[in-house]
């Protein structure tokens, strides 16, 4: 059973803050290296070739990002 007390709500908030934006970091990470990579195709006549490797160059950000945010440095 889930307790609806404000102060549980509150808590959890304050916890899950920080990785609600994970899907929208991945998502636009992607959108960009696409519209990257299709800009560049367009100007250089290569169609399918920048699309993919910005799908895939977006793809890795996005995944470097959320690893970022889910695993922070450790300060010495």
């Amino acid at each position: 059973m889930i307790p609806k007390s404000p102060k549980f709500w509150g808590d959890s908030w304050k916890q899950i803050g920080p990785y609600i934006d994970l899907g929208m970091r991945l998502t636009l990470s992607i959108v960009i290296g696409l519209f990257g990579g299709y800009w560049l195709d367009k100007t250089l006549h290569t169609l399918p070739l920048f699309l993919i490797l910005g799908s895939m160059f977006g793809a890795f950000s996005g995944f470097l990002s959320i690893y970022h945010a889910v695993f922070p440095k450790k300060k010495k």
